[in-house]
């Protein structure tokens, strides 16, 4: 999923990538199957 080019809650801060914990943990709220 942080592959993808238009994911939502990834921070690139270098060459680490972040992950925004509340726009993840809406999008897990929201979808059906991960």
């Amino acid at each position: 999923m942080l592959r993808s080019p238009n994911c939502p809650f990834v921070l690139f801060v270098g060459s680490k990538k972040l992950v925004k914990r509340k726009e993840f943990e809406q999008y897990i709220s929201q979808a059906l199957v991960i």
